[in-house]
């Protein structure tokens, strides 16, 4: 869990070297919505 946490926190520094916060998280925001719709639009993971 530590490790996943520094690699997580290692990217977001990179990206943030590019872009402001507010974008990066808008980004992070949307796909982790897209990620959610796609689930519920699967049967098979309704199912579960």
């Amino acid at each position: 869990m530590l490790g996943t946490t520094a690699i997580s926190s290692g990217l977001a520094g990179l990206c943030l070297d590019r872009v402001t916060a507010p974008v990066l998280f808008g980004w992070i925001g949307l796909l982790a919505a897209l990620t959610g719709i796609l689930g519920f639009a699967s049967g098979r993971l309704r199912i579960l």
